[in-house]
């Protein structure tokens, strides 16, 4: 659910707020070939039955 908190956040911070809300990670850091890397991960929803 996104409160009107996380709506007030930086776009870094925001993302770092959501991925730990969700369980997941958040990490930036500098490219080996110059520029920049972001890593946002958070779990999927697990189902008992695959889609197929």
């Amino acid at each position: 659910m996104v409160t009107d908190d996380l709506t007030q956040l930086s776009g870094s911070a925001n993302l770092a707020t959501r991925a730990e809300l969700s369980g997941g990670s958040f990490s930036v850091a500098k490219g080996e070939e110059g520029g920049t890397v972001v890593r946002w991960s958070a779990p999927l929803p697990w189902s008992a039955s695959p889609s197929t």
